[in-house]
C-alpha cells in the first residue's frame, strides 16, 4: 500500500448522457440489477490518470465532440463524484465535468510553464479547489507489520493528489514527444525514452521521413500552419 490509496467503482454497463431536469448528466446505462461494478485503485493502477482529464480540459468548449470524450474518460476511470455512496441523479452534470477539467488543465499549464509568476498564480488556482477528505487506511503485510496510508474517497479528489504527487516529483513522468500526453518514467526503462508506445515512436518515426520529402504524413493533413 502506498501513501495515498482509492477503491473507485466504475459502472460495468457504461455511462451516457442524460437530460436530468433540464441539465445534461452523465448517469449509469441500465438498471443497476443488470451489471456490476469493477473496482480498482488509481493510483496503483494509472497515477496519470490527472493529466487525462487535463487533456479533456484543454478541448472543452466543443460540446458534442467533448461529451463523447467526457463519457469515454467516466467508462474507463469512472465518475467524479457520488463514490461510495447511492447514486445521485443529477450530480455529474456537463458543466461540472468541464469546469473541473479546465482548472486540472490550467493547474498542468501553470506547472509546466516558465512563468515567473506563476507560484502566485497555482496558489490562487488550488485555493478554488475544496480540501481533500482523507481518512486513514491500515494494511498488514505478509510479514505481519502494519503499513499506514491515507484513503481518497472520491475520483476528484484522487486526480488532485495525483497532481500533487506528480508535482512534488513522486511520480516520475515525462510528456510525448508525439501526441503530448505524460507517460511514467517506470524502473527498468529507458531514462531517455521520448515517447509513450510503439505506436508513437513509429508515428513520429514516418513523421520525419515524410518531412524529409516534404510530404505531409495523415496526421498533419488539415491542421493550420503552427503559429496561425
Amino acid at each position: 500500500m502506498g501513501l495515498f490509496t482509492a477503491e473507485i467503482a466504475v459502472w460495468s454497463k457504461g455511462y451516457v448522457w442524460q437530460e436530468v431536469d433540464g441539465r445534461r448528466c452523465l448517469e449509469p446505462r441500465g438498471p443497476f440489477a443488470d451489471g456490476s461494478f469493477r473496482r480498482y485503485d488509481p493510483f496503483a493502477e494509472s497515477p496519470l490518470a490527472f493529466d487525462e482529464l487535463a487533456q479533456l480540459g484543454r478541448g472543452v468548449d466543443e460540446r458534442d465532440d467533448s461529451e463523447e470524450r467526457v463519457a469515454d474518460f467516466a467508462n474507463r476511470r469512472g465518475l467524479l463524484w457520488g463514490q461510495g455512496q447511492p447514486h445521485r441523479p443529477g450530480l455529474s452534470t456537463f458543466d461540472n465535468w468541464s469546469a473541473e477539467a479546465k482548472l486540472l488543465a490550467g493547474a498542468v499549464r501553470l506547472w509546466e510553464s516558465d512563468d515567473g509568476d506563476k507560484a502566485n498564480q497555482l496558489s490562487q488556482l488550488l485555493a478554488r479547489r475544496p480540501g481533500l477528505a482523507l481518512t486513514h487506511a491500515v494494511d498488514m503485510k505478509p510479514d505481519g507489520s502494519l503499513v499506514v496510508g491515507l484513503h481518497v474517497a472520491e475520483l476528484v479528489q484522487v486526480l488532485w493528489a495525483q497532481f500533487t504527487l506528480w508535482a512534488a516529483g513522486h511520480v516520475q513522468a515525462r510528456r510525448c514527444r508525439q501526441c503530448h500526453r505524460l507517460f511514467e518514467i517506470r524502473p527498468g526503462m529507458r531514462s531517455d525514452r521520448l515517447y509513450c508506445s510503439r505506436r508513437c515512436n513509429n508515428a513520429a518515426y514516418e513523421r520525419r521521413q515524410l518531412d524529409a520529402t516534404g510530404i505531409k504524413s495523415e496526421t498533419d493533413v488539415g491542421k493550420s500552419p503552427r503559429g496561425k
